[in-house]
């Protein structure tokens, strides 16, 4: 009797061990698990070297902050007119000699070789509709008679023929339609509140003569390049699906062959014009030296940043939300094998606590700019 009362608690004790040890093990293989997860995430973001990441990282951040706050839009941001190159600054100056309204040049960043040359030049800009669309307008006209005086001029043997009807074709009958349209505009000021500065995208023409004209003024809109308008067509998008029908109620029956329509059509309009004259960043694109304050968010913010080489061209835009955002014009060379080469609008935010990130990165397609109804692919 006395051996199995013994035999019987030496049990309980042996199992009150085993059970008091399972217990450790398991709190161990907790804490290590806990461990190797918190290393994980810190080993990721020391490591992690994608700039879609990093980029991520910054939306979630500014979005985050910025989540109680009042909205607040961008500006155009107050800076000093950029240098262009001597070449591009006598042609600017030239084509906007006797421009009703302000126009500083911000940033020179594309050129396009045509029976002359196109330069793309975003600016500052404070006139009237009215104005720029006379401007878009004599544009218009204007190329055409450049056009119909290259076609008349083909001929070697008539080429000093046509000389002086080509420069009379360069100093365009719709600078009259301008100036008419502009003293109109002018006249109707009074009864109109005074126009902000805006951005836009300035294209000016040069022919072989050395005439320049503004052929194309058009908005650079700050929102959409900074990731503002996706962000609020995406935040639309969810509110108008939480009041829609559950997904899979409509039928999409008989309509296969109306969308196979519908896409033969698109992929045939999407075909690039494999004789369009492209537009280049030139060697001598405008480069800037960015305000202190700026420079140590932009600084910061690329700090850890690989893969794209960026290259600041102009300080564009601001916004004030829980913080500051900038919105910078950059050249852009991605770090791969092919050596990518763009003009990006890189949007920066500092927190109040200093922290920098960066929150969108855009690509410029001076394509779209010069002819902003027909995207180009």
């Amino acid at each position: 009797m006395e051996f199995y009362r013994m035999t019987k608690e030496g049990g309980a004790s042996v199992r009150k061990f085993i059970s008091y040890a399972m217990t450790c093990f398991m709190v161990l293989c907790m804490t290590a698990g806990a461990f190797t997860a918190a290393a994980a995430d810190v080993c990721a973001a020391v490591t992690g070297d994608s700039k879609d990441s990093s980029v991520a990282a910054g939306a979630k951040a500014a979005a985050a902050a910025a989540e109680n706050t009042v909205q607040t839009t961008w500006k155009v941001a107050d800076a000093e007119a950029a240098e262009l190159p001597e070449e591009v600054e006598i042609a600017f100056n030239k084509a906007t000699e006797g421009f009703k309204g302000e126009i500083e040049p911000a940033a020179y960043f594309s050129a396009q070789l045509v029976d002359g040359t196109n330069y793309m030049i975003l600016c500052r800009v404070k006139a009237e509709d009215e104005v720029i669309d006379a401007v878009n307008k004599a544009g218009e006209e204007a190329a055409k008679t450049a056009e119909a005086g290259t076609a008349a001029a083909n001929t070697a043997h008539k080429a000093e023929e046509q000389k002086p009807a080509a420069e009379t074709a360069q100093k365009p009958a719709a600078e009259t339609a301008q100036q008419k349209t502009a003293d109109a505009a002018q006249a109707a000021a009074g009864t109109k509140a005074e126009p902000e500065v805006r951005l836009m995208a300035a294209v000016i023409y040069e022919d072989m003569l050395g005439n320049a004209s503004l052929r194309k003024l058009s908005d650079f809109s700050l929102a959409k390049y900074t990731g503002a308008e996706a962000a609020a067509a995406e935040e639309g998008m969810d509110q108008h699906a939480m009041t829609e029908e559950p997904a899979g109620t409509e039928t999409t029956a008989g309509n296969d062959a109306v969308d196979a329509k519908t896409e033969g059509e698109t992929a045939e309009a999407a075909q690039p014009d494999p004789l369009a004259v492209r537009w280049s960043i030139p060697e001598n694109y405008t480069k800037c030296v960015l305000p202190e304050n700026v420079k140590k968010v932009y600084d910061k913010a690329l700090k850890e940043f690989i893969g794209n080489d960026l290259d600041p061209m102009a300080l564009i835009g601001t916004e004030e939300k829980d913080g500051m955002s900038y919105a910078v014009l950059c050249h852009s060379i991605l770090t791969t094998a092919d050596s990518v080469e763009s003009i990006q609008v890189v949007t920066l935010y500092e927190d109040k606590d200093g922290n920098a990130y960066i929150v969108n990165i855009s690509t410029v397609d001076p394509a779209e700019l010069q002819n902003p109804q027909e995207p180009h692919t």
